[in-house]
């Protein structure tokens, strides 16, 4: 946060014995950097005690916040606000340790505004002039303290200053006489001409007036130059030659052009002599703390003016509309509609509004606008409905596109019932520096709304309706809404509305809530309403959940939690406040695109984001880096349509919280009974303290990822069944699981150049290691024989262009027993239109389901069947072939045995080969 504004001090208010309730106009970072001083009749002043005499609230808003009494200021009493830093510098950084920009830019805030509260109280000092020497300084306080002592005696003579004139008036004509008679002739020479002059001269001095009637009244043939006295009115007035009938006509509350009586406005007019293009509301009657309808008026009476002056010559309004750096209290509508013209700059100020319903700053149809900052304030009293809309409006028979708001410092705080800050259709925008808070007790309050669908704002805010044009109703379909762009620190915080700290909770049935009885009061809790904690110490059981209060007692500063059993939980210790249950602080409906950059959403007991995507459908493009608080249920609320699928495409949501937690889910749905796909999901959420009960996303079923990369610090925060989605493409991350990344869906590898890899599997490594290693992984919490591990698969075209799977590696379980485990890989082709098994490794064991050919022949073929088993013995011995011998004609025995041994080793080594052909498997 910076300290943009040198405003350091408010007031003086007068008192009216009612009000107790004051503005303070500058930020403060402590609740005790306030001093508050009270003037009696007298102007004795008294500087009042913190909690006693008062109390801060919106301690840290830029623009300031509220202080309220305990009791009325008195009647005739005035009270001023001053900002009171102590003159202590308390930032201790250590060397080399971390670097927190926050801390150093609080030291540096509070040095400016020690700087501001020094220069304060110098402009309220007796100085001397800068050409002086201050040497001179000791004698001119010696000067002042002697005439301190005399001041008995300078009363004394004052008494008889009268008579002491007249003695000396009397002295000076004795001795004058004689000069005096000589002098006569010459006197009466000079006074012709010293009446000439003076003439000429009182001719030469712009006269003053007190009335814009006799600035109507004055002699415009003479006098060209008038200096007017009347409030509001008050300046340099100059007589100007022209036509001026138009500017006559929309300046009604003559507040730059004023008609002389006796002149016709085509003919000339007073035309007041601005030191800037700027209107300011004072110039059209407004007063600070005056009446808040007069103001309205003259705001309104304002805008009137500059909207009819728009130069169409220089395609620019000749005016700016400057706030004067006063927040003006109003109670009706500011009607800043149906202004077509780009350019229109509202800025320095802003509007404290008690217009119980409306819309405070009402801007549909107003085309490319500009905010410098300025404030919008509604009151808790008496909360207006709507704190700024940028709209589309029916202009000349159709809804006119807005766009090109630029928003360079906004700040809009206080209560609305429906919503701080509307965004509906107005196509571009850009927003720098907005700080929006909305403290409205009302859970269907919320903070800021970007949709380009009315049925956004019948769905989440109850309906939305200008005063002055007619604004896209639900029925007139979705409008044209592009991107806006919420950059610098875009701020939305559904703040708890004076959320009382906890004193004390019983262990009991129910459980009882303890609180100071004048905070309980101030919280406006009612039975019925919900109440969130999320800090408390000790009874951490009730943190993260959203409760019921029943049998409230204000007098005793207790109520009971509905329902709540908590005798079994932790003792509570100390901490925590009473927060009741907001709304959202952000809802996005249609639009092509928001990107909301180092941005923070806070709201109390609901999800700081809701997507709404059954009006329109949802953003096209959202952009989400935040800083959320409070353990919400999730960070986001899906508005699901009630049939069909919504698509989203290009959701990014990166956390920036640390120590995040959610009490539900990361993402959660509402009760829609439609689905909802996501084309391009970027989910982060940095750190985490404990996973959330439902995972990421509540419902799988009723999620398609199309594309999606998640990353969580915790393994317990994904889903843990990925097929119960519909569809589920995602890289996930978690940094506390091994391996870290897991890819879900199918993913194409691709490189068109033949011969070169699409995929590598690559380790770096010198050591005799097996290399990069590849693990197709099925985790199961019931594995069983026959289970399939995994598939490779080589798929090609067909002639018919359709994908088949030519080949494939399968993986089986054979046995799941631990200590006994048995695998297979088994080798799949397609033949002749028919898959099939074509062999398979097991142990030790390499199956084919045909033959092994060796260069296209055949060499091991299936089993031969139909051999019965030979007998005898067989020979694996050394073994001479037969060479065969020519019998004699009477042959004789020693050739009969030689036969007859070489057919008995033969037949032995048959055997021996069946025997071989057997064990293999080759024949049976």
């Amino acid at each position: 946060m910076t300290t943009p504004s040198e405003t350091n001090r408010s007031g003086p208010y007068n008192g009216n014995g009612v009000t107790t309730v004051f503005d303070y106009e500058f930020r403060i970072v402590d609740e005790n950097h306030i001093k508050a001083i009270r003037a009696d009749l007298s102007g004795v002043e008294t500087v009042l005690t913190i909690d006693a005499d008062y109390v801060v609230s919106d301690v840290g808003n830029p623009a300031g916040g509220q202080v309220a009494l305990t009791a009325p200021l008195t009647t005739g009493y005035t009270l001023t606000f001053l900002r009171n830093v102590p003159f202590t510098q308390e930032t201790d950084l250590e060397n080399q340790g971390p670097y927190y920009a926050e801390t150093v830019e609080r030291a540096f805030d509070l040095s400016a505004m020690r700087d501001q509260q020094l220069q304060e109280q110098i402009s309220r000092a007796l100085l001397i002039p800068p050409s002086e020497d201050p040497a001179q300084l000791d004698g001119l306080v010696g000067d002042i303290l002697r005439l301190a002592d005399s001041a008995n005696e300078i009363d004394a003579v004052a008494a008889h200053v009268d008579a002491v004139q007249s003695a000396a008036d009397n002295m000076a004509a004795i001795i004058a006489a004689p000069a005096q008679a000589a002098a006569a002739g010459n006197s009466a020479t000079a006074a012709a001409g010293s009446a000439a002059a003076a003439a000429a001269s009182a001719a030469s001095v712009p006269p003053t007036v007190a009335t814009r009637a006799a600035l109507k009244a004055l002699d415009t043939t003479n006098i060209k130059s008038a200096y007017l006295t009347e409030p509001n009115r008050f300046g340099q007035w100059l007589w100007t030659t022209g036509d001026f009938s138009a500017v006559i006509a929309a300046d009604t509350s003559e507040a730059i052009a004023i008609k002389a009586n006796a002149i016709a406005a085509n003919l000339g007019a007073w035309r007041r002599v601005l030191p800037k293009r700027e209107l300011t509301p004072s110039m059209y009657g407004a007063i600070s703390g005056g009446d808040p309808a007069a103001n309205a008026t003259a705001i309104n009476a304002m805008i009137a003016f500059v909207r009819q002056t728009f130069d169409t010559g220089q395609w620019d309004f000749t005016y700016e509309l400057d706030f004067e750096g006063i927040r003006w209290n109003v109670s009706a509508a500011i009607n800043c509609t149906l202004i077509r013209q780009p350019g229109l700059v509202l800025k320095n100020g802003g509007l404290t509004s008690t217009a119980a319903g409306a819309i405070v700053l009402d801007m549909a149809g107003t085309n490319t606008p500009t905010f410098r900052a300025f404030n919008i304030h509604g009151d808790d009293a008496t909360p207006p409905a709507v704190g700024l809309l940028l709209s589309r409006a029916l202009s000349g028979g159709s809804f006119g596109g807005v766009t090109n708001c630029d928003i360079d410092g906004l700040t809009i705080d206080g209560s609305f019932s429906k919503a701080a800050y509307i965004n509906f259709a107005a196509e571009v925008s850009s927003d720098r520096g907005v700080n929006i808070s909305n403290r409205h007790r009302s859970v269907a309050a919320k903070g800021a709304v970007f949709c380009g669908h009315a049925g956004t704002l019948d769905d989440y805010c109850g309906g939305v309706a200008s005063s002055f044009v007619t604004i896209p109703v639900a029925a007139d379909g979705s409008q044209s809404n592009v991107v806006h762009n919420l950059s610098g620190g875009f701020c939305v915080m559904r703040n708890a509305y004076n959320p009382p700290a906890v004193t004390g909770i019983t262990k009991a049935n129910p459980a009882v809530v303890s609180h100071l009885p004048a905070d309980l009061v101030a919280s406006g809790f009612q039975n019925g309403d919900k109440v969130f904690y999320h800090d408390i110490g000790g009874m951490t059981q009730l943190n993260g959940n959203v409760y019921t209060v029943a049998n409230i007692n204000l007098g005793a500063g207790t109520f009971e939690l509905s329902g709540v059993n908590s005798t079994g939980f932790s003792t509570f210790t100390a901490g925590g406040r009473s927060w009741n249950q907001t709304g959202a602080a952000l809802v996005v409906g249609q639009c092509d695109g928001l990107v909301a950059r180092a941005s923070y959403l806070l709201s109390y007991g609901s999800e700081p984001v809701i997507i709404d995507t059954k009006n329109g459908g949802g953003p096209r493009m959202l952009d989400l880096e935040c800083h959320l608080e409070a353990q919400p249920p999730a960070s986001v609320l899906l508005g699901l349509p009630s049939a069909g699928t919504a698509v989203l495409q290009g959701v990014r949501l990166h956390n920036l919280s640390a120590n995040q937690n959610f009490s539900d889910a990361v993402i959660r749905e509402d009760a829609g009974a439609g689905n909802v796909r996501i084309d391009d999901l970027d989910l982060k959420i940095y750190n985490m303290g404990v996973a959330p009960p439902n995972k990421v996303f509540k419902t799988p079923a009723k999620w398609t990822i199309k594309r999606g990369r998640i990353a969580v610090p915790l393994q317990a925060a994904l889903n843990t069944s990925p097929a119960a989605f519909t569809e589920y493409t995602v890289e996930e991350v978690a940094f506390d699981r091994t391996p870290i990344v897991v890819r879900y869906g199918m993913v194409d590898f691709r490189n068109d150049t033949s011969g070169s890899a699409a995929l590598r599997a690559v380790a770096y490594d010198d050591s005799a290691n097996h290399g990069p290693q590849i693990d197709t992984t099925r985790i199961s919490a019931s594995p069983a024989a026959n289970d399939g591990l995994g598939v490779y698969r080589f798929v090609g075209y067909n002639s018919s262009l359709a994908a088949t799977a030519f080949a494939q590696l399968r993986g089986r379980i054979l046995v799941e027993t631990a200590g006994a485990e048995s695998g297979r890989l088994e080798f799949v082709t397609i033949s002749g239109g028919a898959t099939g098994i074509s062999g398979y490794a097991q142990g030790t064991l390499i199956n084919a389901a045909g033959s092994f050919t060796v260069a296209g022949t055949q060499v091991v073929g299936p089993r031969a069947t139909g051999w019965t088993a030979g007998t005898g013995t067989a020979n694996k011995g050394a073994f001479a072939a037969y060479a065969g011998a020519t019998m004699s004609a009477a042959y004789s025995q020693t050739e009969a045995q030689a036969t007859n041994n070489a057919a008995r080793d033969a037949s032995q080594r048959i055997k021996a080969v069946e025997d071989a052909l057997r064990t293999h498997g080759l024949i049976n």
